[in-house]
């Protein structure tokens, strides 16, 4: 039987990747379903409305900002408090708090467009 390199998975991804993507990112996945069935068959990108348009785009933002925060803060943050570092851990933990001021509102914002997106015609 052949056994696969820790390292590897999926050819090219790294496996805490794809996990990190499963498990935490459902958000992505379901974004991901969307950006498909408006862009790649085509004819579905017609049929649906600017407040769906303007969901993805708001969504696709925040997943961004998210994949940033968990790339940079997060991981410092992370080394800072394992090294007791606590001054940087703060400053960490500080662009962490701004990232998500921006994300929560972004979110905000696309429940009141999808809840009054088929009153806008």
């Amino acid at each position: 039987m052949r056994q696969q390199s820790k390292n590897r998975c999926l050819g090219i991804i790294p496996p805490s990747w794809v996990t990190w993507f499963l498990q935490d990112q459902e958000g992505s996945l379901l974004m991901a379903a969307l950006a498909f069935a408006l862009h790649v068959l085509g004819a579905v990108i017609w049929v649906a409305g600017l407040h769906v348009h303007l969901m993805q785009a708001i969504g696709w933002i925040m997943i961004a900002l998210f994949a940033w925060l968990f790339q940079r803060p997060w991981l410092a943050f992370k080394r800072a408090v394992d090294a007791q570092d606590w001054p940087s851990a703060g400053t960490s933990l500080d662009r962490i708090r701004q990232i998500i001021s921006i994300n929560l509102p972004l979110g905000l914002i696309v429940v009141l467009i999808g809840a009054s997106g088929r009153f806008w015609g």
